[in-house]
């Protein structure tokens, strides 16, 4: 019985769909479109190796003052649930390259970018998030002066989880937290 063809839905067959049935690789294509859809892919496992390797043989991007980048990263919310904290690139290679894409000035485009070529990178934590996107994932000397920007960042209060507006919403969660536990 093909239980996919049931005109009524169930959640207990539904979970198993695509598993059981007749096999057709469209449906099973569909549905890993649609689950793409409303949760993008993020990278959890092996991401300071998934980001070295993604751009291992392009050019790099040659910027304004004289230095060269690959990735440029930005972080915000926006996840799943299990990791709510994204970290993804805001420039982007075209022709191994040659030519980039720049949406350092649009990170809602650059977010969507990252989803399309399966970059972006999802945390549980919101610091380890921010240590990422600050450069945690390099070796060697960038990766030490990656640190130190980190942690000059840190001291100065210059980091996101420092401002006014990350220490609010800690406040609020924690309030609603002791809401839910009096009811």
């Amino acid at each position: 019985m093909d239980y996919n063809s049931i005109p009524f839905r169930n959640k207990d067959i539904d979970k198993f769909k695509g598993r059981f049935g007749n096999g057709d690789p469209v449906n099973k294509t569909m549905s890993a479109i649609n689950a793409t859809e409303s949760n993008p892919p993020l990278i959890t496992r092996g991401r300071a190796k998934a980001a070295r390797d993604m751009r291992k043989d392009v050019t790099p991007l040659q910027n304004e003052d004289g230095s060269q980048s690959t990735h440029v990263m930005a972080g915000g919310e926006g996840g799943s649930k299990k990791h709510k904290y994204t970290v993804n690139p805001t420039v982007f290679p075209n022709k191994g390259g040659k030519t980039w894409t720049d949406l350092r000035e649009d990170p809602w485009g650059a977010y969507k970018e990252s989803n399309k070529r399966g970059e972006t990178f999802g945390f549980k934590s919101e610091k380890k998030a921010e240590k990422f996107g600050m450069g945690s994932w390099k070796k060697g000397q960038a990766g030490r002066e990656a640190m130190q920007n980190y942690k000059d960042a840190k001291k100065n209060n210059e980091l996101y989880t420092q401002s006014v507006s990350a220490k609010k919403q800690g406040k609020d969660k924690k309030i609603k937290s002791t809401l839910q536990k009096k009811k």
